[in-house]
């Protein structure tokens, strides 16, 4: 019986892979067919459901002509009741639908709903299973396969190219979560290689894990979970010391970059995450890298880290609560400032500030001395075609107040 659920939830997932896997190969080296197609797919939300809909009535068409049309086609295969005498056959198929209904058995709730109707229409009794074609049950468990499976193969390409993902999250296209089931971070924050046993941690790992970069690179991640909408992100964890902590010391207190990012994002921005469109982002195709990590036995191990095209140099994140807007840009380039410039719906404009947290070395870190802090700076008035300059590995937060009394 474990079988017929899954060969039965194959045959609806198969139906939504097959047409995923042919737009991915249409769309490769074609970006604009590419945005296209995933703005189409955002404007028309329905169609999945439509599509899955009809799979689903086709289905339960096709298991009634097996069952009880028996259309004089090569393809159909006459059940292995129809070998047995009537009789027979119809004892069997009444045991079975009695063992379902009495006593546990392998099927999930897919095969419970499928099973039944399908026996009875065995025996002749086709209107349970005809019915099933109208059953809103059935048609949204199809409609969740249907999109799961669709929506899995374009988010398998995303993990190799940032600029699908882009798309995908921008035109919100994702699998269908089970209600009241969501993402979380449960523990986040920049990570370390344990040295093994009574071994004191790298210095190396040490000095990276609380540097600028490093705090960049937690809000980088922690705002990409959020465009996932993701909650909560937890850190791990508050204290001080080495490893995973926030502080340096108990008595100094010093943040570490990476809860300073954090810190400057929970105090300037609040509201509503807005869709940002963007039109000419300069990217990086990052290649895959094999190194060795540290492990708890001390020996180490290889790792393959795999690469990924299209990411993206800089990233942009908008806020509004009201009138008022918060602008969080950060800078993924070590080595370089990356400027952008942006456009905003509202015309105009409005005074500004701008709180950053940056160094003129990424590599500077905060385990006995801060070196890297929060500060504000002049900042230009929030206008459309204002340019702003990212410094290396560093985080800008462009904030107006609301200007209503």
């Amino acid at each position: 019986m474990g079988d017929f659920e899954r060969s039965s939830q194959s045959l609806l997932r198969e139906a939504g892979e097959r047409p995923a896997r042919q737009l991915m190969g249409a769309m490769r080296g074609d970006p604009a067919f590419a945005a296209a197609v995933f703005a189409w797919l955002g404007e028309h939300p329905q169609w999945l459901a439509e599509e899955a809909e009809a799979l689903g009535r086709e289905l339960i068409t096709e298991m009634l002509e097996r069952i009880v049309g028996h259309p004089q086609e090569a393809e159909y295969t006459p059940l292995l009741t129809g070998r047995l005498s009537p009789q027979t056959a119809d004892r069997l198929l009444a045991a079975l639908a009695e063992s379902i209904e009495m006593f546990d058995s392998d099927l999930g709730p897919d095969g419970r709903m499928l099973m039944p109707p399908l026996l009875s229409a065995a025996r002749g009794e086709a209107n349970s299973l005809a019915a099933l074609a109208e059953t809103s049950a059935f048609l949204s468990r199809v409609g969740d396969l249907f999109r799961e499976s669709f929506t899995r193969p374009l988010w398998q390409q995303a993990e190799e190219d940032a600029r699908i993902s882009e798309l995908l999250i921008r035109h919100g296209i994702f699998p269908k979560a089970e209600e009241g089931i969501g993402l979380a971070v449960y523990e986040g924050g920049p990570g370390y290689s344990l040295p093994g046993p009574g071994r004191a941690p790298p210095e190396a790992d040490e000095n990276l894990g609380k540097s600028l970069a490093l705090g960049t690179a937690t809000l980088d991640l922690y705002l990409s979970f959020l465009t996932l909408d993701a909650r909560p992100l937890a850190y791990y964890k508050f204290g001080s010391g080495a490893y995973w902590r926030t502080h340096n010391d108990p008595i100094e207190g010093i943040p570490y970059p990476s809860w300073l990012s954090l810190k400057l994002f929970n105090r300037e921005v609040r509201g509503d995450l807005l869709v940002v469109d963007p039109q000419q982002v300069r990217t990086v195709d990052v290649p895959e890298k094999e190194i060795r990590v540290t492990s708890n036995d001390g020996r180490g191990r290889l790792r393959r880290i795999p690469g990924r095209e299209g990411v993206s140099w800089t990233e942009c994140h908008v806020f509004r609560d009201g009138e008022r807007y918060a602008v969080v840009l950060l800078n993924r380039d070590a080595s370089s400032a990356r400027d952008v410039a942006l456009a905003f719906p509202f015309a105009g404009a409005r005074p500004a500030r701008m709180v950053v947290m940056t160094h003129p070395d990424p590599a500077a870190h905060n385990r006995f001395e801060a070196n890297v802090v929060l500060r504000e700076q002049a900042a230009p008035a929030m206008r459309s075609g204002a340019r702003i300059s990212i410094p290396p590995a560093s985080v800008m937060v462009w904030v107006t107040e609301d200007p209503r009394p």
